[in-house]
């Protein structure tokens, strides 16, 4: 199942409930996850902790992480991103 709260994603589902793993454990700040990938997608951070921010384009910056991902969620959700996926809109 791939769940995304980023609307520039084709797995889009909006603001929902969801905590991501990443190895087994939580991950803060998901963006996007995708449990069949293995990847997971939150804003990147500095060694500060200040986002980054992409000059060109004022946008912030997205880090792509990969490994085991599980994603918990209501089970509505998970049927519906399911049936997203099934008709090919994600």
């Amino acid at each position: 199942m791939r769940l995304s709260v980023d609307p520039g994603d084709r797995a889009y589902f909006g603001s929902v409930h969801a905590v991501v793993y990443l190895d087994g454990k939580p991950l803060k700040g998901c963006v996007t996850a995708d449990e069949e990938a293995g990847e997971a997608f939150v804003f990147a951070k500095n060694a500060k902790g200040d986002y980054v921010i992409d000059l060109s384009g004022g946008a912030i910056v997205k880090e792509r992480l990969q490994g085991e991902v599980r994603i918990e969620c209501e089970d509505w959700v998970r049927r519906e991103a399911e049936a997203r996926q099934r008709k090919g809109a994600v």
